[in-house]
């Protein structure tokens, strides 16, 4: 990975596959399990609603050129968020199967409001430059974590074992 929002960018690949993947199991569920099993399943509606408002707190805290990005980036985030947890909880109510009017479904509108803003905002973002944004030394980050690691290791054995921390640690890493 090149840089933080690199990773970002993965991390909500991998958010939205968790989250569709929870909604096709909810669909299967619904396809082939008896009516009262599917309304005892409440997992995947909950696993959609985290998934999701994660997304928008990674809208939220994703690093942008300026200021106007930034916040046009903030507004997203909180719509997602917004949308992720009215759909999550008109699903786990159970209201969505109900045959009522939309009008009594504020949830719903709520969250439909929500990812109609985030869309519009997503479609009309402008493209960055790849060299435009801020890059983290991620080789940098991660000796500076190995070697802290390696440090705290050390330590604790040689607290807990009796200085061996080293040896120990220098005869594993050495091992085949």
């Amino acid at each position: 990975m090149a840089d933080l929002a690199q990773m970002q960018h993965l991390a909500m690949g991998v958010l939205f596959v968790a989250a569709g993947g929870a909604e096709l199991y909810y669909a299967a569920a619904v396809a082939y399990l008896p009516r009262r099993d599917v309304d005892a399943l409440r997992w995947p509606h909950i696993i959609w609603g985290v998934c999701m408002a994660w997304i928008g707190v990674d809208f939220v805290v994703h690093p942008q050129r300026n200021e106007e990005e930034t916040r046009r980036h903030v507004t997203m985030g909180i719509a997602i968020v917004a949308g992720s947890l009215g759909l999550a909880l008109e699903k786990l109510s159970g209201d969505l199967e109900k045959d009522k009017p939309l009008t009594e479904a504020m949830r719903l509108i709520i969250a439909a409001c929500s990812f109609g803003l985030a869309a519009v905002l997503l479609f009309t973002f402008p493209m960055p430059h790849a060299d435009a944004l801020p890059t983290v030394n991620v080789n940098a980050t991660r000796d500076a974590l190995n070697t802290t690691l390696t440090a705290t290791l050390n330590a604790t054995l040689n607290a807990t074992v009796g200085g061996v921390g080293t040896a120990a640690l220098n005869a594993t890493s050495a091992a085949p």
